[in-house]
């Protein structure tokens, strides 16, 4: 299919990395960008403080993945400002397979003096995090049985200055026109179930006619189209505090921190914050939502709550600060108690295998789809689009295109293998009653109602 009009739906880094190679393979083309908001979105999942870079996966592929687009991050003269060397000390209390598989994956790959096993247990952990000897933490039953390594090859990246360097990239292309607007429905050629798409109406009643639409809009991707049992949007929780430039000084050297046991990490602070995740199952947050093909009915689904949709209510549960703090007085005891500046919920796309989603539509000609990050895609921003249009031009290497496929089954939410432990839980009911912790194992996404 000759495609002489592009719109991507979404400007985050599956939309614009898609934007991008699109245009440099396709000099004649007319591309579009559609976003809710000017570039960055203010609330998109990739524009936040920092990401972590690692090749540190238990499945090959993606560690293969990310050693090619290390040296895109270390030789982009303009990515590389955002770019931070810093190492990543992967741990666990316990045995996890998905920390010795990744050890064995990276030691595969990495000179031998980059990796270090961590001795001593958590007061092993805590010495690379502070660089000297601590006081002895009582974390857990048993500090010792804490267990990890240090990758030094790994890093991090200011994930929002990167992704304002690929809007500018695309702003100054003159074959990419990017609109502010936001996608009501896509246009179909007829009524019948599997018809083309045809292009895509916004709210205000505009329609915009194309070749091909490249759905990337990541946690809103469910609210547009049909994903129940593929993709799920899940909040996961950030919090920020202040530290003084000598507590940064400190801090600075330190790698990395992500512990597989809570889903917690901590990432070497920049410009007087210091941020603390939690990559975990997450929350969902249920609401009613117009069906896809027939606006009479509606459907529950989880979709995003952020500071822009709920501008007057983006509280963090209680359960989640209370679960960020009793990690911190493990890993950052001097900071367990301070008052958190800021907070948020991060939006995944979620697959339960925790692969993407990049595919052409297989009842939908005219669409494609990429989304799906699953909380791990920003660190490809150099090497994703390339992949992407490969995609798209049906010469997709084998082994990406087979892990990346359209999923056939319906199937729940399920952990990776890299997030803490946990179900997920409703972000709704966690607001209204503190006091409940509930997981929604009843309600997940093969469950949610039938159109």
């Amino acid at each position: 299919m000759k495609i002489n009009k592009l719109i991507v739906v979404g400007g985050g880094v599956f939309g614009l990395s898609t934007a991008l190679e699109f245009a440099r393979r396709n000099p004649l083309a007319e591309i579009t960008i559609l976003d809710r908001q000017d570039l960055p979105c203010e609330d998109g999942s990739s524009v936040d403080s920092s990401r972590i870079l690692r090749a540190d996966y238990a499945s090959e592929i993606y560690a293969e993945l990310m050693l090619e687009a290390f040296p895109k991050w270390k030789n982009d003269p303009q990515l590389s400002k955002w770019f931070y060397l810093s190492g990543l000390l992967l741990c666990n209390e316990g045995e996890n397979t998905y920390v010795s598989d990744s050890f064995e994956n990276v030691k595969k790959r990495v000179e031998p003096n980059q990796l270090e096993t961590i001795e001593g247990g958590l007061n092993g952990i805590r010495r690379k995090i502070v660089g000297r000897e601590t006081e002895s933490i009582k974390g857990g039953p048993n500090p010792l049985n804490w267990k990890g390594y240090l990758n030094r090859t790994s890093g991090w990246a200011n994930a929002e200055e990167s992704i304002r360097v690929l809007a500018k990239r695309a702003e100054k292309n003159p074959k990419i026109r990017i609109m502010k607007g936001e996608m009501s429905k896509f246009l179909y050629r007829d009524e019948s179930l599997n018809s083309d798409v045809i292009g895509i109406q916004l709210i205000n009643g505009a329609k915009i006619t194309s070749d091909l639409v490249v759905l990337a809009t990541g946690a809103w991707s469910p609210k547009l189209l049909d994903l129940r049992g593929k993709c799920v949007a899940t909040g996961q929780a950030i919090v920020y505090l202040k530290i003084t430039p000598k507590e940064e000084e400190s801090l600075s050297k330190s790698p990395v921190v992500l512990d597989l046991s809570t889903g917690c990490f901590f990432i070497p602070p920049k410009g007087g914050e210091l941020k603390i995740a939690r990559h975990a199952m997450g929350y969902y947050h249920y609401e009613q939502v117009k069906s896809w093909r027939k606006e009479s009915e509606e459907l529950t689904i989880s979709v995003p709550k952020t500071k822009l949709t709920h501008p007057h209510d983006d509280r963090l549960p209680k359960e989640a600060e209370d679960s960020i703090r009793a990690w911190m007085r493990n890993f950052l005891p001097e900071y367990a108690d301070r008052e958190f500046c800021r907070t948020r919920l991060c939006w995944y796309s979620d697959t339960p295998t925790g692969d993407f989603i990049i595919s052409h539509h297989p009842n939908h000609r005219g669409l494609f789809v990429a989304t799906g990050g699953s909380g791990h895609a920003f660190k490809f921003l150099p090497v994703l689009g390339e992949k992407i249009v490969d995609a798209i031009e049906g010469k997709l290497e084998k082994k990406y295109a087979y892990k990346w496929k359209w999923p056939e089954s319906t199937t729940p939410h399920k952990s990776d293998g890299s997030r803490g432990r946990g179900d997920p839980m409703d972000l709704s009911v966690l607001l209204r009653d503190h006091n409940q912790l509930p997981d929604v194992k009843n309600r997940e996404m093969h469950s949610l109602p039938k159109p």
